[in-house]
């Protein structure tokens, strides 16, 4: 006797269910086939009845406990016991008649259907007796009783990087130089590490939680869910001001041999950390993304200073602002002083909002012409943190191609004193030392793999307070003429260590600013 068609409910990218929609029809007739009866109106009618009972949530997963049971129309489970070779055998065939199903246009259900099946493939492949308690929302190998399950963020971009001809939301931006900049927002997820949704706290504009990824991927990495190429003036207005925030932005802009996922990824970091109504911007310039082309990293990066200073003078006149931070890393800071610097000698309108704080982590930049452009500085922002590093592996390597030059982000008393000598520092500028933070194997990406360093980061652009007010730094003075902070931490914790698996994990697998093989560092040699 042919056994009865069973029930899913199957999510789409939206979170909304489709159990009985027409237009899922092909999908009936797949899972008919592959079980070997046929499908009526009051069949599907029965099978949607039965999913009703599932709370239309965003996990992309079978949600109630009779739809994690494959409740049949008749009410019986057929969950795997005696009919597991049958089901097997479905769920295979349904993969591979899936790649045929004609869907409506613009529609991602058909990728979502692929790897479902795939999931349910490799599960029962596996043998379980009781898959459904592995298919449930929110459970990880290894950790089903802690996890919490997954945040998306929301992140604004603005990108001269020509589109790659990819579809994938990682690869959608490519290397080449665009005509014209592309603004829009992309979404991030990552694990809820900090319980966030569980608090009952409610969550910034455009942010969600689940439990389980709706693309059904349930490592504990750092995913971009979707990249969304648009105008900023619909949705930024939303956001300003939003709970009684600050009416402050952020823009973060990514260093050398930098993907533009990857730049998303790490800035997700700090907007999961901060947790406000803050809009949150990255600006990402064309890296051509290899260690082999650090010159034309540089080249491009000076090709990009132009279009920074537009489109920071676009936040500070367009969105009712007040303050407009900028965050740099590594060869980043070329961007973001030299378009600071652009803004010399420009009258705002009334009203227009001004640069804030300016933070810059790792620094590839000349440490003499820092010193000679504070003057400048001081009068467009409010203050200047730089983070810097005894051990960074790449800013050495910087050195070397450029002459032996001191890099502002490599943490070297003596090229400090030899310039204080000609120019004081500014009061205005904290030099922070994090040589103790060091996280990547290149001692390069602290600001993003150390939590104390993020805290401390989070501090100057959510307080505004200098370094003496600050209780993870201490004061260090170096001849009576050169005051720098050192980085001590507050006396916490260590983090969470699913925190630091994720954080690390990542570190590892983007390969960001030189990381990964220290090997290739070292073998760089300078162009003659």
């Amino acid at each position: 006797m042919t056994p009865a068609l069973p029930a899913t409910k199957l999510l789409t990218k939206s979170g909304n269910a489709c159990c009985s929609s027409g237009s899922w029809s092909p999908i009936w007739t797949t899972f008919a086939s592959a079980w070997g009866t046929s499908t009526t109106p009051s069949h599907r009618s029965s099978i949607s009845a039965s999913c009703q009972s599932c709370a239309r949530t965003r996990t992309g997963m079978l949600t109630s406990a009779s739809c994690r049971a494959w409740v049949t129309p008749s009410g019986s489970s057929c969950w795997p016991g005696e009919k597991a070779r049958v089901l097997k055998q479905m769920a295979a065939h349904a993969a591979r008649d899936a790649a045929g199903l004609v869907l409506p246009k613009r529609w991602r259900e058909k990728q979502e259907l692929l790897n479902l099946f795939q999931l349910m493939y490799v599960k029962l492949e596996r043998g379980r007796e009781e898959p459904s308690e592995d298919l449930q929302a929110g459970s990880s190998e290894g950790d089903s009783t802690n996890w919490r399950g997954y945040m998306e963020v929301a992140l604004f971009f603005c990108t001269v990087r020509a589109p790659s001809g990819r579809r994938t939301p990682d690869d959608f931006f490519g290397r080449a130089r665009a005509h014209t900049p592309s603004t829009g927002f992309v979404r991030v997820s990552l694990p809820d590490f900090d319980d966030v949704a569980s608090n009952g706290a409610d969550l910034p504009f455009l942010w969600r939680s689940y439990r389980k990824r709706p693309t059904g991927n349930t490592s504990k990495s750092l995913a971009i869910e979707s990249c969304i190429v648009m105008d900023l003036d619909c949705h930024i207005g939303h956001i300003v001001g939003r709970n009684g925030a600050p009416r402050e932005a952020i823009v973060f802009i990514h260093g050398f041999n930098c993907r533009f996922a990857s730049a998303a990824k790490y800035m997700a970091l700090y907007a999961y950390k901060m947790r406000r109504d803050v809009p949150i911007f990255v600006f990402s310039w064309p890296s051509f993304q290899s260690l082999d082309l650090y010159e034309g990293d540089q080249a491009n990066a000076t090709w990009s200073v132009r279009h920074f200073a537009s489109f920071l003078k676009r936040l500070m006149t367009s969105y009712r602002l007040e303050r407009v931070h900028v965050f740099a890393h590594s060869m980043g800071s070329q961007v973001a002083i030299n378009g600071l610097l652009r803004l010399t000698g420009w009258s705002p309108p009334k009203g227009a909002a001004r640069p804030g704080q300016l933070v810059l982590a790792a620094p590839d930049f000349d440490t003499g012409e820092f010193f000679e452009a504070q003057s400048d500085l001081d009068k467009l922002v409010d203050r200047v943190s730089v983070y810097c590093s005894a051990n960074d592996k790449a800013l050495r390597m910087s050195e070397r191609v450029h002459g032996g030059l001191p890099r502002l982000g490599h943490f070297r008393i003596d090229s400090f004193l030899s310039e204080t000598r000609h120019v004081a520092l500014s009061q205005k500028v904290d030099v922070i030392d994090a040589s103790g933070f060091d996280k990547s194997v290149v001692g390069h990406d602290y600001a993003f793999t150390s939590t104390d360093v993020i805290e401390d980061v989070l501090g100057v652009f959510l307080d505004g307070v200098s370094a003496a007010a600050r209780p993870a730094l201490r004061a260090v003075h170096v001849e009576k003429r050169f005051l720098y902070w050192r980085l001590v931490g507050v006396g916490k914790k260590a983090p969470k260590k699913r925190e630091e698996e994720v954080v690390e994990s990542q570190m590892g697998a983007e390969g960001m600013d030189a990381e990964g093989d220290p090997s290739k560092l070292e073998n760089m040699k300078p162009e003659r």
